[in-house]
């Protein structure tokens, strides 16, 4: 048993295969092995547990260590913490990596609604409110300028619309892949430079949905199969930097209930995945040893 972050994890090895990636960095050629775990998190606190499946890769390029100052200047605040931007972070799964990472980072918390972002600012011991619209590519730009180095990045601002093919209009395709997928990638390319200064990890929330596409999931589903084929692609073109896609079952959210009475059925949180326990499964990608690499970490509801 290996405890991480309050939480307990039991850890299965389910399948285990060596799969030589070969890779030529300055006419070396490198090896990856990937590993396929089983991982039970067990949160006694919350009378909770929930299935989890992770690839881990050891990465094809060794991560460098990073020479850090004592104290360094983030967005005006000196700090001897590593750095972490969160979208999404006023309410559901982005506060809860909010609270997950709140003892070992400052937080530069992402999101729309100013005072909302404060509320959570102020629980933690070292946070700032980052309020930007993320669909204004001027506003993402001024507000990103600031920011010269980023240890960790974590999207989990996104919208959901549920509906047929047939009735989807064109406004709801265009509004979801917006923010979904065009804002996730856009703020990533702002933040690359300050990403790569800091040898830093990105984390994307993203869904089941984004592994299997169900009726009426058209729109949000083609944007979190998109978000997918996008992380993918960063970390192949950025070898110095560990990309993790995060893929949760129902979670208790806010967008949840509005999703359930979308489709008709009653809203049962005790049904569902916690915020909380998302948020340690990006946690447990965060602080994996230097040697892995953490691809995908898949999340689902265990039946109680």
């Amino acid at each position: 048993m290996h405890a991480v972050a309050g939480v307990v994890l039991a850890v299965h090895v389910a399948v285990v295969q060596v799969v030589h990636v070969i890779g030529v960095d300055h006419g070396l050629v490198s090896a990856a092995r990937a590993v396929s775990v089983s991982v039970l998190l067990s949160l006694p606190v919350l009378g909770h547990r929930s299935h989890v499946e992770m690839l881990i890769c050891a990465p094809v390029h060794d991560h460098p260590k990073q020479s850090r100052s004592p104290e360094r200047v983030s967005l005006g605040i000196m700090t001897s913490r590593p750095t972490a931007l969160i979208t999404g972070a006023s309410r559901g799964i982005g506060a809860a990596v909010a609270a997950a990472l709140a003892p070992t980072h400052h937080l530069l918390l992402g999101g729309r609604d100013v005072e909302a972002l404060k509320a959570v600012a102020a629980q933690l011991p070292s946070a700032s409110p980052w309020p930007v619209e993320l669909t204004d590519p001027d506003a993402l730009a001024e507000a990103t300028s600031a920011v010269d180095r980023l240890d960790v990045l974590v999207h989990s601002a996104g919208v959901a619309t549920l509906g047929s093919l047939a009735e989807t209009p064109v406004e709801v395709w265009r509004s979801t892949l917006e923010i979904n997928v065009v804002a996730v990638a856009e703020l990533t390319r702002h933040l690359l430079p300050a990403l790569r200064a800091a040898g830093g990890q990105v984390v994307l929330i993203n869904s089941g949905a984004g592994l299997n596409a169900n009726p009426n999931w058209g729109a949000y589903a083609a944007s979190k199969f998109a978000l997918r084929a996008f992380a993918d692609v960063l970390r192949a073109e950025e070898p110095a930097l560990r990309v993790t896609s995060v893929y949760p079952g129902r979670t208790a959210t806010d967008m949840q209930r509005e999703i359930r009475e979308s489709e008709g059925s009653a809203y049962s949180p005790n049904d569902y995945l916690t915020p909380e326990t998302v948020a340690q499964a990006v946690a447990f990608a965060l602080l994996a040893p230097a040697d892995a690499h953490v691809n995908e970490i898949n999340v689902r509801p265990r039946p109680r």
